[in-house]
């Protein structure tokens, strides 16, 4: 028997499919939460300061990782046919819920681009994703280890941690709201 949503035709969302599964049903998930969900975690008074806090967060981590330069280094990986250290791979280190937090942010889901070696959220002027995986903010590139050493890397490890504590407060409230809502099968 298949649960089902607040909506008799949508079928509830398992935590399976918010967390494990290929990219492509991943950013599926994350698109149908974004059309059906969004609202309802908007509403919630708690959600809607934790995704100011985090846009506010995300921004000025952008904004010093643009001026550190590490923006140009992820984009010219991206230019790159390898990817870098950005490979295919990367991409199923996402989850559906990252993604539905990254599309309350802006971010819109999209087709994935047939499967090639680099990540499919990597593109020309770097990761197109806000809110990045935890795997991804370990910055496992010679270049990026060495720019984080340099004068921009306390604020750029101060605002990694604020972004981690804002999404992760973000999704446990998301969880919570979307299960009292009827939306997560056994929530």
């Amino acid at each position: 028997m298949t649960l089902l949503g607040p909506n008799p035709s949508q079928p509830a969302v398992t935590l399976e499919a918010l967390y494990f599964g290929p990219i492509a049903a991943k950013v599926e998930v994350a698109a149908t939460l974004l059309r059906s969900c969004a609202h309802l975690v908007m509403q919630d008074a708690a959600c809607a300061t934790l995704v100011a806090e985090l846009a506010a967060a995300t921004q000025a981590l952008q904004s010093l990782l643009s001026t550190s330069g590490m923006t140009a280094q992820c984009a010219a990986c991206g230019r790159r046919a390898d990817g870098g250290c950005c490979g295919a791979w990367v991409a199923d280190q996402s989850d559906a819920m990252l993604l539905f937090v990254n599309g309350l942010l802006g971010w819109q889901p999209a087709a994935l681009p047939d499967r090639r070696p680099t990540c499919a959220f990597l593109g020309p002027s770097g990761c197109s994703l806000r809110v990045k995986p935890f795997l991804c903010q370990d910055y496992d590139c010679h270049a990026l280890s060495a720019m984080i050493d340099g004068a921009d890397g306390p604020g750029i490890r101060h605002l990694r941690a604020a972004c981690a504590a804002h999404y992760l407060a973000l999704e446990q409230r998301t969880l919570s709201v979307l299960g009292q809502a009827g939306w997560l099968a056994g929530g």
